[in-house]
Parts: C-alpha cells; sequence; structure tokens
C-alpha cells in the first residue's frame, strides 16, 4: 500500500460515509466533493501533460472542459435541469473525487487514461488543449461511471438483503 492509498483510506474513513450515496445524482450535488475533486482533477491532468510534454507543467482544468466532456459522455442525465457550466464542472469534479474515494481507479490508473487521449501537438494552441483536454475526460468519466454504478447497485441489494 502507498502513501496515497493511506490518505485516500484516510479520508474515506473520516468524510466519506459509504452508504450515504443512493444515486450518480446525489453524488454531483455534494459540493464537498466537488471541492476535493477540482484539486484532484487539476493534479491528475497537470501529471498527465508533464507527461506528454516530457517536462514538469501544470494547467487549471476549467469548468468549460469538464461541462463539455460531462455532456459528450452523455450524462446531463444525472443532474437538474438548466445546471449551468459551473455545476457541470462540479459534478465531473464530484464524481471523480468519489470514484477515486471509493477506489473504482487509482490515480496512475487515471493519469494514463487522460495521457493516452493527449499528443504533444495538442498543446501548440489554446483551442487544441482545451479540445483534447475534453476528450480525455470523457474517457475518464466513460470509464468510472460505469463502476460507480455498479457499486452503487450492488450496496442496495446489500441493503434489501
Amino acid at each position: 500500500m502507498t502513501y496515497i492509498d493511506d490518505i485516500r483510506q484516510m479520508l474515506r474513513n473520516t468524510i466519506l460515509h459509504m452508504d450515504h450515496y443512493n444515486s450518480l445524482r446525489e453524488i454531483v450535488q455534494d459540493k464537498d466533493l466537488a471541492k476535493l475533486g477540482d484539486s484532484l482533477v487539476n493534479f491528475m491532468y497537470s501529471l498527465a501533460k508533464s507527461l506528454v510534454l516530457k517536462k514538469p507543467d501544470a494547467w487549471k482544468v476549467s469548468d468549460k472542459v469538464l461541462s463539455r466532456a460531462l455532456e459528450d459522455a452523455c450524462l446531463l442525465k444525472i443532474l437538474p435541469k438548466r445546471s449551468d457550466r459551473h455545476s457541470k464542472g462540479d459534478a465531473v469534479e464530484a464524481l471523480l473525487a468519489y470514484a477515486w474515494l471509493v477506489e473504482t481507479f487509482d490515480l496512475k490508473d487515471a493519469v494514463m487514461i487522460l495521457r493516452k487521449e493527449m499528443d504533444p501537438e495538442d498543446f501548440s494552441n489554446k483551442k487544441l488543449e482545451v479540445k483534447a483536454a475534453v476528450k480525455a475526460f470523457k474517457r475518464l468519466l466513460e470509464e468510472v461511471i460505469p463502476k460507480i454504478e455498479t457499486l452503487l447497485t450492488m450496496r442496495k441489494v446489500k441493503k434489501v438483503s
């Protein structure tokens, strides 16, 4: 077990009540998860970008990127109607924080998924970077959402038993 795994376990035991969430909608509306997810998203993306560029780099992932990724992954149905771009960005951050906390992915897996969707030329201008980042986060969401849904379903079955 790594230090990151230890920290994840401590966070999960301290702040996350596993039975608290019954649906994706409940997860996306948790503003505290979104706060944690904000840092996690920026960290994962910055690591992936650094690997692609083969030098240290960082980027604050915008709500524009995250909301487009959510839309492209066909996940708007889990949000309340008329959610704005900021709410959509928070939703992605909450989903990814939750997914990480419940161990549906680890940082290495997420960084590799993001990295696989990017090329060095994507960073030649802002428009290309935004497009690549949307594609990368869409792919990450497509990877983790079914795992979260399975976990939530298993939890519901367990409650009924």
